[in-house]
């Protein structure tokens, strides 16, 4: 089954297209500068998360030659995965977020859309008055709760799945190891876009280095990185070891990982705060380095509990690939 796929001794990789070349050449380097202009800062912060990237890329090129990624895919994939995943995560939030609205207020939903859109109520106090709402309905407020981080966890997981399938439709994949990279690459591109528009809304107003760092530990780079792993290990197994696996194999466990995060941030902020207010660590560190340390503790637990079952994972899929050879 992976004979199919080898690419032949000797073979030319394709030099980039002319709509590559512009990306690269025209496109990216006129949105660094644009974002740049208005905030230096946040330029210099965010080419700091392109370095796992780049690290990707450079552990890829250091394999075999015909066990390396078409550089031209894995540029669009991670192009693709980044600014249409994140819209496409936006639209799920959004379209969520109104529906609650709509159960919540029912009829008067709309009279209140009136208001806004005749300037009669803005948004921020419409955002805060739903809010209130919804807390004082404790069930309700739940409910919605666990489906905003369910839905989440679910359209985030899949996003790296997704980059696999549109690198697969470009037909470049000529070995199981280019998936795992294209899978992780599809992770990077979501999570490095997300990063820096945090990192670009910040700078422009009053920030802490300590509330950039809180954010980006709970952003979850690890989770995401592990996830597109998984997919990348399961899709490769579908398509080139001829495992029967249907896409809700191959998901589950990403989306697990993902609610787990999101979970154990949740439960474990509260936690962390009643504990830092409860011994009296605020007056002497400050709250946000109390909620730093202890969601700094809670990511390695929980990362490194997943990365452990990731390395079984592909432990079993190592071994295989040696009896298969």
């Amino acid at each position: 089954m992976e004979k199919e796929h080898e690419a032949p001794e000797g073979i030319i990789r394709p030099r980039f297209s002319l709509t590559t070349k512009v990306l690269v050449w025209v496109v990216l380097p006129l949105f660094f500068v644009a974002r740049a202009l208005p905030s230096p800062v946040s330029a210099v912060l965010s080419s700091a998360l392109l370095i796992p990237t780049f690290c990707l890329l450079r552990y890829d090129r250091a394999r075999p030659t015909d066990q390396r990624v078409d550089l031209e895919t894995f540029i669009w994939t991670i192009v693709q995965t980044g600014l249409v995943g994140s819209c496409a995560v936006a639209l799920v939030q959004t379209a969520l977020a109104w529906v609650f609205i709509f159960a919540t207020l029912r009829g008067l939903t709309f009279e209140f859309i009136q208001q806004i859109a005749w300037g009669y109520l803005d948004m921020a106090t419409f955002r805060a008055a739903v809010t209130a709402h919804m807390k004082s309905q404790h069930v309700l407020w739940t409910f919605m709760s666990l489906s905003h981080y369910l839905v989440t966890a679910i359209s985030e997981a899949s996003l790296s799945y997704f980059g696999l399938m549109y690198a697969r439709r470009r037909g470049r994949i000529l070995h199981e190891h280019n998936y795992l990279t294209l899978g992780v690459a599809s992770a990077l591109g979501y999570i490095a876009l997300q990063s820096h528009f945090y990192l670009y809304s910040a700078t422009q107003r009053d920030y802490q280095l300590i509330d950039l760092a809180n954010n980006l530990v709970d952003y979850g780079w690890g989770i995401h990185i592990l996830s597109g792993l998984l997919a990348g290990l399961g899709a490769a197994r579908r398509d080139f070891r001829g495992e029967k696996l249907s896409i809700l194999n191959i998901l589950y466990l990403p989306v697990l990982f993902h609610c787990t995060w999101v979970l154990s941030m949740v439960v474990g902020g509260r936690s962390i705060y009643r504990f830092g207010r409860y011994m009296g660590l605020f007056p002497l560190v400050g709250n946000k380095v109390v909620q730093l340390f202890g969601i700094c503790i809670i990511s390695v637990v929980v990362q490194g509990s997943l990365a452990v079952v990731v390395r079984g994972r592909l432990t079993g899929w190592k071994a295989q690939q040696k009896k298969s050879t």
